[in-house]
């Protein structure tokens, strides 16, 4: 839609036109990611705000299941993450696969936004469809600061996957030293 297409590009004069002529503010593309998505995909603020002042639909989902607050923490926005949270975002809603806003942050290696997920109620142990868990995912990418921000928070080292290997597994597999030290 224009709307969504404005969104996106972030042209937040287009987006307040669009919206004042009346525009569907969560009219959604093909994929189901509808203009809110977009915007926080792409780290448009002022169209985030003006898009939920609009009355978006903060818990809108893709057709993957993906929310705006999955967009947002998969950017690493740790200024988009709060706003999307104070206005009822689920820190927990899982996608298709069961991968959460946490995984999202945690395989990018964005420790802020880690840390403001679970200062919202994220869960530091949420495992996807293969029981892979946020610090599988940070010890797999080698984010040392993200698996430490996990541990510190009760994430468990010994969580096997599907295939019963461990973050710790994913860690000296992948030569990450730092990350092993994260303990």
């Amino acid at each position: 839609t224009p709307l969504y297409a404005a969104a996106a590009h972030g042209q937040q004069a287009a987006v307040q036109l669009l919206l004042s002529e009346e525009a569907n503010v969560d009219a959604a593309n093909s994929e189901g990611m509808t203009p809110l998505y977009a915007a926080a995909a792409k780290g448009h603020h002022e169209v985030v705000q003006l898009l939920l002042e609009a009355g978006a639909d903060v818990k809108a989902a893709d057709v993957s299941d993906k929310t705006p607050l999955y967009a947002a923490a998969e950017a690493g926005d740790p200024g988009l993450v709060p706003v999307l949270l104070e206005r009822g975002a689920n820190p927990r809603a899982a996608s298709e696969g069961g991968k959460t806003p946490m995984h999202a942050a945690a395989t990018a290696g964005f420790a802020g936004v880690v840390r403001q997920l679970l200062t919202a109620g994220a869960s530091v142990r949420a495992a996807n469809s293969e029981r892979i868990t946020p610090l599988f995912v940070a010890a797999a990418e080698g984010h040392h600061e993200v698996a430490h921000v996990l541990l510190a928070a009760g994430a468990d080292v010994n969580a096997a996957d599907d295939s019963g290997r461990t973050p710790l597994h994913e860690a000296v597999e992948g030569c990450h030293a730092d990350t092993c030290r994260s303990r």
